[in-house]
């Protein structure tokens, strides 16, 4: 009983935690959304040059792809959580 509570105690951290990233890489995310969006007329003007535009259009495509990621870590931690609860 008492390894039960401990997996049990422990993989509840685990989906605490992988949350708590999910929540870090969404605000990540909403920053370089919002920096395409602060680029894009500038770019359009050609007041910063195509190269600085496509890097801020790539970190804000891995940022949507590291939300992407966190969200299947806390479903893992939660199907562990779970699982570890039944046994």
């Amino acid at each position: 009983m008492v390894v039960t509570e401990k997996s049990v105690s422990s993989a509840v951290q685990e989906h605490e935690a992988k949350l708590a990233d999910l929540r870090s890489a969404e605000a990540q995310n909403a920053k370089a959304q919002r920096d395409v969006e602060r680029f894009r007329p500038l770019a359009a003007k050609e007041e910063i040059s195509k190269q600085q535009f496509d890097a801020v259009v790539a970190t804000a495509e891995s940022q949507a792809a590291a939300v992407d990621a966190a969200q299947a870590a806390v479903q893992v931690a939660y199907d562990r959580w779970m699982s570890a609860a039944r046994n």
